[in-house]
């Protein structure tokens, strides 16, 4: 990621493994989407019994965790939220287990997330989600969801899927809507792509029993 000037020269540069697009937030940070390397297998245990396995031999030597980098506007990193970390510690871990790419719809050990897009939710969409106008609305083309995240406590907060697959650039839209670039969800007639306006429930859960 760099920050060039009008006149094409180049006033600062970082190489950290950064992806897809950088956003500048009204209070001059940038959210830049970016990779940690993790261990060269790392394992999600979704249940006693049960463990996802991500291994990747490729040159990295290591599976890649997306992360978000919060940078002010000289580049320097103010904060760093583990993305892959905190889905894998969160209630909605077993959602890895349906991971997929693009290409061959199998899993891809080395992107399980391929997180594509991040922007604030905003007032009205966190008013209708109860969360906070600072969190952070995700975009994991590779789980087909959405998630929103704590700025600040790191924690995932919420997951969203819907009828769209391998989604990119969720925006935030007036009314507390989102706005998705679909890759693969559209009609047989007029797809497979297609631009889609959603609008996540508010919810609530409750277990009864166990």
């Amino acid at each position: 990621i760099s920050r060039i000037d009008k006149n094409g020269h180049v006033i600062w540069y970082r190489r950290d493994y950064s992806s897809h697009w950088p956003k500048i937030t009204s209070d001059g940070e940038i959210l830049d989407i970016g990779k940690e390397i993790m261990a060269p297998v790392v394992n999600v245990r979704i249940a006693r019994q049960h463990v996802i396995t991500f291994s990747c031999d490729s040159i990295l030597s290591g599976v890649p965790g997306d992360t978000i980098q919060v940078l002010d506007l000289d580049g320097h990193v103010k904060d760093t939220i583990p993305l892959f970390k905190a889905l894998a510690a969160s209630p909605y871990r077993s959602y890895l287990a349906v991971s997929v790419t693009t290409a061959t719809a199998e899993r891809d050990p080395c992107d399980p997330l391929h997180t594509n897009s991040v922007n604030l939710v905003g007032d009205e969409l966190a008013a209708k989600l109860g969360v906070q106008p600072d969190d952070l609305l995700v975009s994991l083309r590779n789980l087909s969801a959405l998630v929103i995240v704590g700025r600040h406590d790191h924690q995932i907060k919420r997951l969203f899927k819907g009828t769209f697959l391998l989604q990119h650039s969720a925006q935030v839209m007036p009314g507390g809507k989102i706005a998705i670039f679909d890759n693969m969800g559209a009609s047989a007639e007029g797809g497979p792509s297609r631009f889609l306006i959603y609008a996540p429930a508010p919810g609530g859960e409750r277990t009864l029993f166990p």
